[in-house]
C-alpha cells in the first residue's frame, strides 16, 4: 500500500498537467498577437466608405487585452477594453460612429479579433486571413465590412 501512494500521486500529477492546456474548442490558438504589445496600420473598408489609422493593442494580462484606435489625423477613434474573452467594450467613441448599432458591430469583431478568431476558420459571418507578409485581414460578410491591419516593425 504505502508503494502505491507514490505511483498514484504521479498519476494524478500527469493527469492534471496534461488537462491543463491552453486549447480552445478548435485546438491551439493561431491567431492573432505573438507579442505583448502589437502595433498595425489599420484600414476598415464599408462601402459607404473607409477609415484608416494606427491600431496599438497591449495584452495587459492572460485574460485582458486594451487598444486605442487613432486616425491618421492623430485623433483618436475609440478605446477597446477586453478583461475576458466574453466582454468587450468601446471607450471615448468619436461621436460620429457612437452608433449603438455601429458599436455593436465594432464591439462585437474586435472581441472575435482578440478572442475567437483562428486562422482560415470561418464562423458567425466572419473570417481571419493572415497573409504572409503579416497582414492580417478580418472579414465580416454579414455586414459587409473589411478590417485589414498592417504591421508596423518597432
Amino acid at each position: 500500500m504505502k508503494t502505491s501512494a507514490p505511483l498514484f500521486s504521479l498519476l494524478i500529477s500527469l493527469v492534471l498537467i496534461t488537462g491543463c492546456g491552453s486549447h480552445t474548442i478548435m485546438g491551439p490558438r493561431t491567431y492573432p498577437h505573438l507579442e505583448r504589445t502589437p502595433r498595425y496600420r489599420i484600414e476598415i473598408n464599408h462601402p459607404q466608405g473607409s477609415f484608416s489609422g494606427m491600431l496599438v493593442i497591449r495584452k495587459v494580462s492572460r485574460t485582458e487585452w486594451r487598444g486605442s484606435l487613432v486616425n491618421e489625423f492623430g485623433i483618436k477613434a475609440f478605446d477597446i477594453v477586453s478583461p475576458d474573452r466574453y466582454t468587450c467594450k468601446l471607450q471615448n467613441v468619436m461621436p460620429f460612429i457612437s452608433r449603438w448599432y455601429i458599436r455593436s458591430t465594432i464591439t462585437d469583431d474586435f472581441r472575435y479579433l482578440l478572442w475567437d478568431g483562428n486562422e482560415g476558420v470561418r464562423r458567425a459571418g466572419k473570417q481571419i486571413d493572415k497573409l504572409p507578409n503579416g497582414t492580417i485581414v478580418l472579414t465580416n460578410t454579414r455586414r459587409n465590412i473589411e478590417y485589414i491591419l498592417h504591421p508596423l516593425q518597432p
